[in-house]
């Protein structure tokens, strides 16, 4: 299905191709082909820091979507012990159409890597692209000077539904803060993530658990997002997945946020099953804050 000059299966250790069996369409359903783009590892020597510039789009039938992008004068700073870009995607899916690719075209300021290719499927996907639906895959798009390389994992479901999903942050107990705190309007500072996976792809392995589940917020201490605290809606790199029919999804969620002089966590994982047209709604609890998890389930157009 790949342009065998960009693609090869990732020696990281997805060496094979994991298959799956989608379950036959039920009558009320048409049959829907989506993409799900997981990650983007970006390898190089001695994992040494990288200032990066560039973007990686994604393009079919129906136009490029832009999925990485940095100007040189603020680029993305990959940090030693750090691989993993960080995607931003619509608010719709990524259709294959009769074809699909992923363009890359990375470069450090300094001159230290430069990344440019593309992953690209064939045509005609309704035939040609049956061995490789349902499957757990990796492209590798090599540097220039062949000691750094960029890592693509993705997949495409034969038969998917997609989620709409909201996550609202809320604090509990607004007199508890106001009296820790005599500043109604102190920020808070949140930082974590909040991760979904798949039950039935993507749990095998400890390299498929790291790179193959769709990262929807992620904030390090030493970036948090800082709020006034007050209940909000948290804005998601995905706000959009798509889920394969025959598999539920999970969310996992791991928050740290610093108000009122603590610091309040908050932890869990909920698994939600698909039920086209409705709405599914969670809350997981901290000791003062929480999160409101909302999600809507239909066909993809």
């Amino acid at each position: 299905m790949l342009d065998k000059s960009y693609n090869k299966m990732d020696r990281l250790g997805l060496n094979t191709v994991r298959h799956f069996s989608i379950l036959p369409n039920p009558g009320e359903f048409t049959a829907h082909r989506e993409v799900e783009v997981f990650s983007i590892f970006v390898g190089r020597p001695n994992e040494q820091k990288l200032s990066l510039h560039g973007m990686v789009n994604f393009y079919s039938n129906w136009g490029p979507i832009n999925i990485f992008g940095r100007d040189k004068n603020e680029p993305y700073i990959l940090y030693p012990g750090c691989n993993l870009l960080p995607l931003k995607f619509p608010t719709y899916l990524l259709s294959p159409g009769d074809f699909f690719g992923m363009s890359v075209n990375l470069e450090d300021v300094e001159g230290h890597v430069s990344i440019k290719g593309e992953v690209v499927s064939s045509t005609g996907l309704n035939y040609r692209l049956s061995p490789w639906q349902d499957c757990l895959l990796c492209s590798v798009i090599k540097g220039a000077n062949h000691h750094c390389f960029a890592s693509v994992h993705y997949t495409v479901f034969s038969f998917a539904v997609h989620c709409v999903l909201k996550v609202g942050f809320l604090f509990k107990d607004h007199q508890h803060f106001a009296d820790a705190d005599a500043d109604a309007d102190a920020c808070s500072k949140l930082h974590g993530s909040i991760v979904a996976r798949y039950k039935k792809y993507g749990d095998k392995t400890s390299y498929e658990r790291l790179y193959f589940r769709s990262v929807l917020f992620e904030r390090t201490l030493g970036n948090p997002l800082e709020k006034i605290g007050k209940d909000f809606e948290m804005e998601l790199s995905k706000p959009v997945v798509v889920v394969p029919y025959d598999s539920s999804l999970f969310i996992d969620v791991d928050l740290s946020c610093r108000y009122g002089g603590y610091t309040h966590l908050i932890n869990g994982t909920r698994e939600f099953q698909i039920g086209i047209g409705v709405g599914d709604g969670v809350t997981i609890k901290g000791d003062k804050v929480g999160i409101n998890i909302t999600m809507a389930w239909s066909r993809p157009h």
